[in-house]
Order: C-alpha cells, then structure tokens, then sequence
C-alpha cells in the first residue's frame, strides 16, 4: 500500500510540475507579444511607428492570402514577435534591393507560386534572390494587376475557433496598449498594422461603427 501511495505521489507531483512549467511558458509568450505589439504599434501621435514597413509588408501578404482564397479566408489573427519582424525585414530589403514596389513585388510571388505549386508563398520564401528575379522579370512583363489569382480551398479553421482566437487576440492588445475595441480598429487595424480575419471583423458592429464615421 506504501509503494502504490508513493507512486500516485510521484504522479501527482510530476504532473503539477509539468503545469507550473506550462502556465510559465504560457504567460511568458503572453507578456512576449503584449511587449512586441506595444513597442511596434505605441506610436499614435502622428510620427510613424517603428518597424513600420516590415508591419506593412507582413499587412499585404495577409491581404493577398485573403484575395487567394477567395472565401474569404478563415486564418487567425496575427501580430509580429521578434522573430517576426526579423524575417519581414528581410522581406523588406530584398523587396528594396529589386527595385520595385511592395504591391508589385508581393504580387510577382503569388503570381510564380500559384502558376507552379497552386498555393501561395510561404514568407520565407519572399527574402530571397530568386524573389527578386520573380520581381524584376514580371513587372518588366507588365503583369501587374489588382487583384490575385487564386482557386478554391477548403480551409481547417472552423469560423467558431477563429471567433475565438480573435476575441482573445483583441483583448490582448487592448490590455497591452490600453485602448478600446474603437481605438484598436481607428488606430492599428483600419492603417493596417494589425490585422484580423474578414469574418471577426464582418460580425462586430463595432468596426462597422468605425469604419462608417
């Protein structure tokens, strides 16, 4: 009987342990972005916030993800970590170092991904030498247009899950940056630094509310 009770002990032990270090990890990705997002979006008062471009790339690409998938796409709501705006930046340079602007850039890749491999381009895969020739070649081809080629897939999100994420997504930038669901959307949403899925936005009366005034 000892013997089974040390073992359930040993168990139980083992198993708050591993919540402690969960709830650690948890609440240190947690104050990880609250700090990312304030440090990039705190800048309201008419100067620009930093980061800015890599922000507003990171903005296009989710747009034209959104055109892809022409459903609209379901996707969760994303903000930059470090190791974000990191690789946006390189995105960024490689974008400057073709010599082109953002919106023809981003749209050569989708252009060349979908033609090949009926997908869109993963991000890593916008910072590179051959993006810049993709760049270079289809805006010298004059193939530039305003919306994305795209084809029909089914997307793994369910609309509640994403309703969910997103409603906690707002809440952690509202505490992080001490604002209202209004000054979110004024803000940061509407100037596309932060972005949200169609449908989460489609269903608050408080964005309609914004974007009406």
């Amino acid at each position: 009987m000892t013997d089974i009770l040390e073992v359930l002990r040993a168990r139980r032990l083992r198993s708050i342990k591993a919540s402690i270090a969960f709830n650690e990890k948890r609440d240190a990705m947690v104050s990880e972005k609250a700090k990312v997002v304030k440090e990039t979006l705190s800048t309201l008062d008419g100067s620009e916030p930093k980061d800015v471009e890599e922000v507003r790339m990171a903005a296009l690409y989710y747009r034209m993800v959104d055109e892809y998938y022409a459903n609209p796409a379901i996707r969760m709501p994303h903000t930059m970590t470090s190791k974000g705006l990191s690789l946006w930046r390189r995105v960024v340079i490689s974008c400057a170092e073709a010599g082109v602007d953002q919106e023809a850039y981003m749209r050569a890749q989708f252009d060349y991904f979908h033609k090949c491999f009926g997908r869109p381009p993963k991000i890593y895969q916008l910072a590179t030498d051959k993006a810049q020739e993709r760049a270079i070649a289809y805006v010298a081809a004059n193939k530039v247009t305003k919306r994305v080629v795209g084809n029909d897939i089914r997307h793994k999100a369910d609309v509640a899950s994403v309703m969910r994420s997103a409603e906690k997504q707002m809440l952690t930038i509202c505490r992080a940056q001490d604002m209202t669901r209004e000054e979110v959307y004024r803000n940061l949403v509407i100037p596309g630094f932060i972005t949200f899925p169609k449908v989460y936005l489609d269903a608050d009366p408080i964005y309609k509310k914004v974007i009406d005034e």
